[in-house]
């Protein structure tokens, strides 16, 4: 994972928007940076907003919302962060912001937006909040808490670890390494063991009140039920039979009761029909009315409306008038705007050329003067690029001159020393001790190779057996591939008959209801049957007052018909929804068989290329060996060597010791002088790249002299012409702006413009206006002529129906007449009335004939009324007792059953539970404990063995003298030690550390964890936050080589701190300087304020 690009705008102290190009030249060249400001200025704020875009929080605040921001800058109401990172060959971006209401300081803070972008395709890959970090993490192999320890390093939390006592080790490294989880496991396994024994002591405990009956009480209560429902049938028949009795009496004397109000209400309803008779004679003279109402109508209408057209045609001629007069004034104010706008127009083309030359001299000038700015510019850059040249050259001089007395002073020392530059023979006994040396290596070296050919057969057996197991998944898979297109082609086909069989369904319900529809009108036809019966042509219709009455002879619709065809809808709809359903089921169950074989396929499929992938690393593992067939042949005689030489090996042993002494001052003579010759080689190439600098830097010197000596020409030149262009476009328009005088033409133009339309439009109105009262006055007159023609006839039609009637007069059918409200409401009191008659009398009729068949009825010697009910009670009380025996009993064997199913089950779910709490007791005893500490440890020995050893390679590359390695006693597992490969190997305690030795230990440690988190991935940027400050001088150099070391793998590193030391030694920089207010800004190299 590599930063290519930050951006963010408005965080913490950094205010306003902010770019950081990581991809910039400088940083890719030196691979070294530091972020320097001092304490509190914003420097890790940097860090928040990476963390901030790719994940939404940062180490030290966890989330944001819509109720609060601690990151925004104050004062401000929006902020942001996006980066740009790359991974593999693709770039990524990712976004977070946040702003307030209306962009303002005091509005609520709103949704937080997060995107992420394939920047290659350009395709956004998601702006949800709660699948980015997911995706994020996909992408990246990185989730925030890995992110913190593989690109974010606190090297300072090793140095605590490597300064702890060893019980306080624990702790800081479950918080370095995340291993918090193997105590949560420990604590929880504890836990759930101590809640499953409870569970299985409530459960025991429970069967203490559990107490079934015994078999003889369970056949005595059975007993007893069966004689109380015996008695209880009895009583039932006897009191069946007094209840019968007891409804005679009550319904005889009901029915009693009901002939007499019937014959009350039949004498009230003839009271009212004859007080109701006045009514009756204004109803029929009204309903003769009727005939002559809708004439009546028509020349009322004619008389009101032509009374109105009369009183418009009055009150139009003033207002003709004024129209008038009003066309006319607006038709010449219309010809004068016209002219004015004519007479602007004309003006603004003849000065329109004129402008047109002005501005193009005002363009040459404009032009002129930005090459006379551009040529000062460059000519300023060349002096500064000359001065900088002059400076530059003075520096590599005083260097080379610098450089060659370090030479002259360093032969002096060598040589006062007694060593000669060049190399010296070793004495005959270095020889031949150098020569057994030789030997004892072949023979290890010949062991190594056997050792080597050993491992390879293994990897071959391993190899043959790995192929097996592939070629028996990838034949599983092809199986199963083709039961899945078979599956798929019989899901076409069932989706193809559901199809159908849903249309067929959509038109069975169609006609069902089609069906139910025309069943409901048939049922209100037939109960309308009579109604439509009782009609008589020329008798208004009581519903809509018609006196036609077309449907009063035509046939109904049957309703046994149409029922017959609601039910045929109903079971063909029923058949259709049952087959839909099926087919559905069948859909589903084969959807399901076909997501369990994609399941099955993608497992196979995964399981394949595990066996793939095996292959691939022991092919790998083998490659690496380089063994092949031929070097087995070989060994036998590999062996042979190595016996006869171990004879060598023995004689050279004794010899050894002797003369251990004098190699250990041979080879300190020999390191000196290769030291030396070593350095005097690096100072003659340097020497040598010095003159090549500093002849450059004199050409480069004579050609910046030149180039600015033409500049000043070209100056000279431009202003020359700018000075000529000045003087004509004062001839021309002196010191006035073109653009304002055709602005003010065009504005007196426009105005014009506006007049004459308001001008247009009010004459237009007029003329309108006009036209319209004229067209009104025409048509009120003919409406005149024509109603009074219309109302004469209407007016003699009314009089020849008056005298067929039974009126007298106009004023005698208008005092008939009644409003149609009055009328209906007397028509229905009549028919209420008549209708109550009818009624009362037929109900009359069926009461009398009901007490004359209760009569017959009668039985014989019936028992009194009272008595009937005294026995019906007193059969009541005993039934109730009964049953109350009965209940009792009932509940009683209830209980048993209910106490025997639960003691099963009791004991079902006791055995269950032990089988449970067995297992967590057995888990229990490998990794649980109250305080977390015995999964705990065992995870963190392991977990710190593999850090040990990624920091040991990260150690190699910075330095090859230490390496780190575990306490060799068996009983301390997080005692640290160094092994010094420049004293023969020898540990040491990391407490014997100096400064500089224990910030590479640290930085070992932190870039350990940061591999082993960091898996497969490649981290191409990584950032140390602190971790300084305590070094001294030598320290520091030691520390910076480390890094430097680390930067030729490729790798950009970017240190956070205040140390001004750093300043002098790491050449690119960001730079955070404080400012006032609270405020910090960015200065370096691919910065930019946006």
């Amino acid at each position: 994972m590599k930063l290519l690009e930050l951006r963010f705008k408005n965080l913490n102290s950094l205010e306003g928007e902010w770019l950081i190009d990581f991809s910039h030249a400088a940083y890719e060249q030196n691979g070294i940076f530091a972020i320097a400001g001092p304490t509190g200025a914003g420097k890790t704020t940097l860090l928040d907003a990476i963390c901030l875009a790719l994940y939404g929080r940062t180490p030290r605040l966890d989330s944001f919302s819509k109720s609060h921001n601690e990151i925004m800058s104050r004062q401000h109401a929006e902020c942001f962060a996006e980066l740009k990172f790359q991974i593999g060959q693709r770039t990524y971006s990712a976004a977070w912001s946040q702003r307030r209401a209306r962009n303002r300081v005091d509005g609520n803070l709103q949704q937080i937006q997060r995107e992420l972008f394939d920047v290659d395709s350009g395709k956004l890959l998601s702006s949800r909040i709660a699948e980015i970090n997911q995706l994020t993490a996909d992408i990246t192999g990185l989730d925030f808490e890995r992110f913190t320890r593989t690109m974010l390093l606190a090297q300072g939390r090793f140095a605590d670890f490597l300064n702890a006592k060893e019980e306080e080790r624990s702790p800081i490294l479950e918080q370095i390494t995340g291993t918090r989880i193997y105590s949560d496991i420990s604590i929880k396994v504890h836990e759930i063991k101590t809640q499953e024994e409870k569970n299985l002591a409530l459960l025991s405990a429970g069967l203490e009140g559990i107490t079934p009956l015994s078999e003889d009480e369970v056949s005595a209560l059975q007993a007893s039920l069966q004689q109380l429902n015996h008695k209880l049938q009895q009583l039932n028949q006897q009191q069946q039979a007094l209840r019968e009795l007891i409804q005679w009496w009550e319904e005889s004397a009901k029915t009693k009761q009901t002939e007499e109000e019937l014959q009350r209400s039949l004498r009230e309803n003839r009271a009212e029909a004859a007080s109701f008779a006045p009514k009756a004679a204004m109803l029929a003279l009204a309903n003769k009315s009727l005939a002559l109402i809708k004439d009546y109508t028509v020349l009322t209408g004619l008389r009101t409306t032509l009374k109105n057209n009369q009183d418009s045609l009055q009150q139009l001629a003033p207002k003709l008038s004024e129209a008038t007069t009003k066309r006319n004034q607006t038709q010449e104010a219309y010809q004068r705007a016209q002219a004015l706008h004519t007479q602007q127009a004309e003006l603004l083309e003849q000065q329109t050329e004129h402008f047109k030359a002005v501005r193009t001299l005002d363009a040459e000038i404009k032009q002129q003067r930005l090459l006379l700015q551009n040529e000062e510019r460059n000519l300023q850059q060349k002096q500064a690029h000359l001065k900088g040249t002059e400076k530059q050259l003075q520096l590599e001089q005083e260097s080379y001159q610098n450089l060659q007395q370090s030479i002259r002073r360093a032969y002096q020392d060598f040589e006062a020393k007694g060593y000669a530059l060049a190399q010296d023979p070793l004495s005959a006994d270095s020889d031949e001790l150098l020569d057994r040396l030789s030997h004892q290596r072949e023979i290890l070296n010949l062991k190594n190779r056997s050792e080597q050919l050993t491992q390879e057969l293994r990897i071959l057996e391993t190899l043959s057996e790995l192929f097996k197991n592939y070629h028996h998944q990838s034949a599983e898979n092809h199986r199963t591939r083709q039961s899945l297109e078979a599956l798929n082609e019989s899901l076409l086909s069932l989706q193809t008959v559901a199809t159908q069989h849903q249309q067929q369904l959509q038109v069975t319900e169609a006609q069902l209801a089609q069906a139910e529809a025309e069943h409901k009108l048939a049922l209100v036809q037939q109960s309308l049957e009579q109604h439509r019966q009782d009609l008589v042509d020329g008798t208004p219709c009581p519903l809509c007052g018609a006196l036609e009455h077309p449907w009063a002879e035509h046939d109904s619709a049957n309703p046994a018909h149409t029922q017959q065809q609601l039910t045929q809808a109903k079971q063909a709809y029923k058949a259709a929804q049952e087959a839909v359903n099926h087919q559905q089921q069948q859909i589903t169950q084969q959807a399901a068989d076909i997501r369990a074989l994609e399941q099955r396929l993608s497992d196979g499929l995964t399981a394949q290329q595990a066996h793939l992938d095996h292959l691939s690393a022991k092919a790998s593992s083998l490659s690496d060996l380089n063994g092949d067939k031929q070097s087995w042949l070989h060994l036998t005689d590999i062996n042979a060597t190595a016996d006869t030489l171990g004879l060598s090996e023995q004689a050279l042993s004794s010899q050894k010791e002797q003369q251990q002494q004098q190699l250990k001052q041979l080879h300190t003579e020999l390191s000196d002088r290769e030291k030396m010759q070593h350095w005097a080689q690096e100072q003659r190439i340097e020497l040598t790249q010095l003159k090549v600098s500093m002849s450059s830097l004199q050409s480069q010197l004579t050609n910046h002299q030149t180039s600015i000596a033409s500049s000043e020409e070209n100056l000279k030149g431009i202003q020359l012409t700018l000075d000529a262009s000045k003087q004509s476009r004062y001839a021309l328009f002196a010191d006035d702006d073109p653009d304002a005088a055709e602005a003010q033409l065009k504005q007196k133009l426009s105005q014009l413009e506006q007049q004459l339309s308001l001008s247009r439009t009010a004459k237009d109105d007029a003329a309108i206006h006009f036209s319209q009262l004229n067209q009104r006055l025409q048509d009120l007159q003919h409406a005149v002529h024509t109603l009074s023609a219309e109302l004469e006839a209407a007016n003699d039609r009314f009089k020849t129906k008056l005298n067929n009637s039974a009126f007298v007069d106009e004023k005698a059918f208008v005092d008939a007449c009644l409003e149609e409200t009055e009328r209906l409401i007397l028509e229905q009191e009549q028919r209420r009335i008549n209708d109550r008659n009818h009624l009362l009398t037929e109900q009359l009729k069926q009461t009398t004939a009901k007490l004359a068949e209760l009569a017959a009825q009668q039985p014989d010697a019936p028992k009194e009324l009272a008595l009937c009910k005294a026995e019906w009670e007193q059969v009541e009380a005993q039934k109730a007792e009964l049953n109350s025996m009965r209940g009792r009993d009932n509940e009683k064997l209830r209980s048993h059953f209910n106490a025997v199913e639960r003691l099963a089950e009791q004991k079902a779910q006791i055995e269950a539970q032990e089988v449970i709490t067995q297992r967590w007791r057995l888990l229990h005893e490998l990794i649980g404990s109250a305080d977390g500490k015995k999964y705990r440890n065992f995870a963190q020995s392991l977990t710190f063995e593999f850090v040990l050893h990624y920091a040991n390679q990260q150690l190699a590359q910075m330095s090859d003298r230490y390496s780190l390695c575990l306490d060799p006693e068996p009983g301390s597992k997080l005692e640290l030690y160094v092994a010094d490969h420049y004293q023969g190997g020898e540990l040491r305690s990391i407490k014997n550390l100096s400064g500089g030795e224990s910030f590479i230990v640290s930085l070992a440690l932190a870039l350990g964890l940061s591999q082993m988190v960091g898996g497969k991935m490649q981290l191409e940027s990584l950032f140390l936050d602190e971790g300084f400050g305590t070094l001294d001088e030598d320290s520091l150099d030691i520390a910076l080589s480390s890094l430097a070391n680390l930067q030729r793998g490729g790798k950009t590193i970017g240190i956070i701190s205040h140390v001004a030391a750093l300043k002098e030694r790491i050449a690119t920089q960001i730079q955070v300087i404080p400012m006032s207010g609270g405020r910090s800004r960015l200065e370096g190299p691919g910065i930019r304020a946006l």
